[in-house]
């Protein structure tokens, strides 16, 4: 199967797959910034600089009974994460920086970064964001200029599926886990004062 959804569809199949999700979910984030839909006021404190309260909302956020995280935690699905960033960082993931330092240890979620500059030394194929199930079907997402989701492929074709396999390793052998890249940028921010 290899079909292109429509984006209106995009919550509804992702619904459905997570729903049947048995053992992993694996998430690639290429994009430097999102326009979605429940993150107005994260964003608004963040901006601000209320990051105590933001921590907070967070916190409350991943811990909801009806959240991802707290679901995949019932589940016992891997949640894993690999975000790819270029330098210098952006607003946007900044602000998910925040989210990360949360999500990886209140939600359990497993996050990586790993440089786009490295992975495009390493990889030479385009990078967008996906989404695998299972380790048996993907979700290709592409992104319009307003950072809104514009198409997304859905696909478990062996070609496909073994591209982003490889595609992963690589992140994973290029990247590094959220804590050691959040101590990094840590002292890297304290040195900018």
């Amino acid at each position: 199967m290899r079909k292109h959804i429509e984006e209106r569809g995009f919550d509804d199949l992702f619904s459905e797959y997570w729903k049947n999700t048995r053992t992993e979910f694996f998430k690639c984030e290429v994009q430097q910034a999102y326009d979605e839909e429940g993150e107005e006021e994260f964003i608004s404190l963040f901006k601000e600089g209320k990051i105590d309260e933001l921590h907070q909302m967070l916190r409350e956020d991943v811990q909801d009974s009806n959240s991802i995280w707290q679901d995949a935690i019932k589940r016992g699905i891997d949640f894993f994460r690999i975000h790819v960033y270029t330098s210098p960082i952006s607003d946007y993931l900044r602000f998910e920086l925040e989210a990360y330092r949360i999500q990886s240890k209140v939600g359990n979620e497993r996050i990586w970064m790993v440089s786009h500059d490295l992975m495009k030394s390493k990889y030479h194929g385009e990078l967008k964001d996906f989404m695998v199930f299972d380790n048996k079907v993907a979700m290709i997402v592409e992104y319009d200029s307003d950072h809104k989701i514009k198409d997304v492929l859905l696909t478990d074709e062996n070609d496909d599926m073994d591209r982003l396999r490889k595609l992963r390793q690589i992140m994973i052998e290029s990247g590094e886990p959220i804590d050691d890249f959040l101590i990094r940028y840590d002292n890297s921010k304290r040195q900018d004062q």
